[in-house]
C-alpha cells in the first residue's frame, strides 16, 4: 500500500500481516511501529470525526505517557487522511497493585503533567479507558487520541483540566479494579473496590498529592487497599 504524507511524499508500507480492528480503524504491527488505517478515509474538512489540528498538536506537545506519534497519511492528492503512524510499544502482564507506589506515583503525575498541557492547548481527553492504555514495566502508555477534540461550549482552561483530571483519575480506578478482578479474586472486591474511589478522588486545586500523601506510607498499592 501506498500513502503520501503531509509534504505529498509517497511511503509504501506492507499490511500483508495480521491486524487489530477497533472502532476507527485496523491497526497494523510494523517493526518497530504500528501503522493505523482508518475504516472509512476521513475528508480534511470534515469536523466531526477527527480533528486534524487536535492530533497534530497532541504530535508536536510530546507528552509524557502518551505514545509516541510519527506522521499523519493521506490520499494522493492529500484531501483525505487515511491514518497515522506512531511507535509501537509491547504490552506486559503488570498486577498494578502488586506494582512499587513509585510505580503508581510516578505514572499518575506524569499523566496529570500531560493532562495540564492538553488542558492549556484546550483539548479535551475522550475515550480513555483501560483498553486505550498500555502497561510497561516502568511505564502506563496512553494510545488511541483519535476522539481527542477541542471542547467548544465549556472551552475555558479550567473547566477542560477538570474533566481531563477526571479521565485519568477514571483510568487509575478501571486499573485497580481490572486488577482485583484478575489478580485478587479471595479479596472482597466491593470494599476494596470503593476505597480505590476513593483514593483516585482528585481536587484539581490540590493536584496529585494528596495521592502522593495516602499512598507514600506504603510499600504496594494493595497494601494501602487492605490497611485496614
Amino acid at each position: 500500500m501506498i500513502l503520501y504524507d503531509s509534504s505529498g511524499k509517497p511511503k509504501r508500507f506492507d499490511i500483508t500481516g495480521n491486524y487489530l480492528e477497533g472502532t476507527m480503524g485496523k491497526l497494523y504491527i510494523v517493526g518497530n511501529e504500528c501503522l493505523k488505517l482508518f475504516l472509512n478515509s476521513i475528508d480534511r474538512r470534515a469536523t466531526n470525526c477527527f480533528d486534524e489540528d487536535v492530533f497534530t498538536t497532541i504530535m508536536a506537545l510530546r507528552l509524557k505517557n502518551f505514545y509516541q506519534l510519527y506522521d499523519l497519511y493521506y490520499n494522493r492528492n492529500l484531501t483525505k487522511i487515511r491514518g497515522y503512524l506512531a511507535k509501537y510499544y509491547e504490552p506486559k502482564e503488570i498486577d498494578i497493585l502488586t506494582m512499587p507506589v513509585d510505580y503508581v506515583l510516578n505514572n499518575f503525575y506524569n499523566l496529570y503533567e500531560s493532562t495540564t498541557k492538553l488542558a492549556v492547548n484546550g483539548i479535551r481527553i475522550c475515550d480513555l479507558h483501560d483498553d486505550n492504555v498500555i502497561l510497561q514495566d516502568k511505564e502506563i502508555i496512553v494510545i488511541d487520541v483519535d476522539e481527542y477534540h477541542k471542547d467548544h461550549i465549556f472551552n475555558d482552561e479550567k473547566s477542560v483540566l477538570r474533566k481531563n483530571i477526571r479521565a485519568i483519575c477514571a483510568l487509575f480506578i478501571s486499573l485497580f479494579n481490572d486488577a482485583l478482578y484478575k489478580y485478587h479474586s479471595s479479596e472482597n472486591k466491593v470494599a476494596l473496590s470503593k476505597l480505590t474511589s476513593e483514593l483516585f478522588r482528585v481536587n484539581p486545586i490540590f493536584g496529585a498529592d494528596p495521592i502522593c500523601k495516602k499512598l507514600s506510607r506504603y510499600k504496594y498499592p494493595i497494601d494501602y487497599l487492605k490497611r485496614k
